[in-house]
């Protein structure tokens, strides 16, 4: 069993906003203090629409 979120969604859509604006994923998750991967997990968990980010952009990483 997952330990659940300790983040809200809009932490985790202000986080791909971030991420999408310094075009840097690296930079971003440092700032944030949350791991790469989780990163790259949320911009395309919400690129693919499952959580309806507006955007609807795909992410090639």
């Amino acid at each position: 069993m997952g330990r659940g979120s300790q983040f809200t969604e809009e932490f985790k859509q202000e986080a791909v906003r971030k991420a999408e604006a310094n075009q840097s994923v690296s930079r971003t998750a440092r700032e944030l203090r949350i791991s790469n991967k989780t990163l790259h997990q949320r911009m395309k968990k919400f690129a693919t629409g499952s959580v309806g980010f507006e955007h609807g952009a795909v992410y090639p990483f």
